[in-house]
């Protein structure tokens, strides 16, 4: 007969015991990354979100301030031109306006400037938005072209960019030209008259530069200031 008790034996854990123990660890873990991974997720997507919205806004911001100062006298003019860069969307266009910005307090203060918007593509086959800010000096008529400076980088990694000049009517064409309203016969008014879309869109898509999902696209509308006609003026 044993002089110890069952009560002075040590119990342990049964194999079925731990199994189970590891088991519901595991269920616990999985839980736990599976929250941690989608919240992460969503983060980096609200974050990618954020930062193409404040990129939009950049381009979309300047673009409607310089065509809000768009020169409509004697003299003016806006070109569109429709335009494929790797294989998307990449519109030019230049205009005059009366709102030269300075850059240095070196600069000297110009009357009107030509402003232009080209699209060029970049190393990894996306488009790269240039601004470019060419003062004309009081009594010059034209400016020369660089064709080696495109002018400051604006926005770079585009996937598209596009420019739709809407009519009076209604009609919406994808490239504009300024030349004169052939409706005026007198060579004073075609000489002063600007021919003006009554609105401007503007498209932009932008998409992150590792992704291979669709990107976004960003829109807005200007209304084009509209030259006085000579009846007006006379009045």
């Amino acid at each position: 007969m044993s002089c110890f008790s069952s009560a002075d034996k040590k119990s342990g854990f049964t194999l079925i015991e731990l199994l189970t123990s590891i088991f519901i660890f595991s269920v616990v873990v999985t839980s736990v990354y599976g929250a941690y991974r989608a919240t992460f997720h969503t983060v980096n997507g609200v974050e990618k979100q954020v930062n193409l919205t404040s990129e939009a806004r950049v381009i979309l911001e300047r673009l409607t301030a310089d065509f809000e100062s768009l020169y409509v006298g004697e003299g003016g003019y806006l070109e569109g031109e429709k335009g494929e860069v790797a294989g998307n969307r990449g519109d030019n266009l230049s205009f005059t306006s009366s709102a030269h910005l300075l850059f240095n307090r070196n600069e000297q203060k110009a009357g009107r400037t030509i402003l232009r918007y080209t699209a060029e593509e970049d190393e990894s086959g996306r488009i790269n938005l240039y601004r470019s800010d060419v003062p004309m000096r009081p009594g010059e008529t034209e400016v020369e072209d660089d064709d080696e400076d495109n002018g400051l980088l604006l926005a770079q990694g585009l996937l598209a960019f596009q420019v739709t000049y809407v009519t009076a009517d209604g009609d919406e064409r994808d490239s504009w030209d300024s030349e004169p309203q052939e409706s005026l016969q007198d060579a004073e008014e075609q000489a002063t008259a600007i021919n003006l879309p009554a609105l401007v869109r503007i498209n932009v898509l932008l998409g992150e530069v590792d992704s291979v999902e669709e990107g976004v696209t960003f829109r807005t509308s200007v209304a084009i200031p509209q030259a006085p006609s000579e009846k007006k003026a006379d009045e």
